[in-house]
C-alpha cells in the first residue's frame, strides 16, 4: 500500500514541475518574440533611411548631369534638401521632413594631393564635390542617424 500512495504524490510533483517548465519556456519565447519585433522595426527604419539618403545622392547626380553649375553654385557646408519640379531635380536650402525622417545633404570642397588623389590636404579641385547625405529620426526615444558619402565630378561618361 505504501508504494501506491507514494506514486500518486510523485505524479502531482511531476505535474507541477512540468507546468513550471512550460510556463518558463513560454515566458522566454514571448520575450524573444518581442525582441524580434523590435529588431524588425529597427531594420525597417534603417532601410527607409538608407533609401532616402540614396535618393538625395541620385538627385544630386541628376543635377550634375544636367549642368555642373547646378552643383558648383551651391554653398559649401550648407544643408540642402532635394526638390523635384517639372521632372528636374533641384535643391532648397535647409532640411526636409518626410514622415518621421529629417534629411539634408551638404557639399564639401575636395582637396587633391600631388598625385591627383583625393586627400585631407592639398590643392582645391573646383571640378569635384564631396556630398554627404544625412537622414535622422527618433526610434524608441533614441535619436538615430545615417550618412552616405559620394563624390560628384564635372564630367560625363
Amino acid at each position: 500500500m505504501k508504494k501506491v500512495l507514494g506514486k500518486k504524490g510523485l505524479g502531482l510533483i511531476e505535474l507541477i514541475v512540468v507546468v513550471g517548465i512550460v510556463g518558463f519556456a513560454l515566458t522566454v519565447l514571448a520575450g524573444l518574440g518581442n525582441y524580434a519585433l523590435k529588431i524588425s522595426s529597427s531594420l525597417k527604419q534603417n532601410v527607409i533611411a538608407v533609401n532616402l539618403a540614396s535618393e538625395m545622392i541620385e538627385a544630386a547626380k541628376a543635377m550634375k548631369n544636367e549642368n555642373w553649375s547646378n552643383i558648383s553654385s551651391l554653398n559649401l557646408e550648407t544643408p540642402y534638401s532635394p526638390t523635384l519640379s517639372n521632372h528636374k531635380w533641384g535643391a532648397n536650402a535647409g532640411s526636409e521632413t518626410i514622415n518621421t525622417f529629417t534629411r539634408h545633404f551638404t557639399l564639401s570642397q575636395v582637396l587633391r594631393d600631388a598625385n591627383d588623389n583625393i586627400a585631407a590636404s592639398g590643392n582645391a579641385d573646383p571640378e569635384t564635390r564631396k556630398i554627404i547625405a544625412s537622414v535622422s529620426w527618433v526610434e524608441n526615444g533614441e535619436n538615430k542617424q545615417i550618412s552616405l558619402t559620394a563624390y560628384l565630378a564635372n564630367w560625363k561618361p
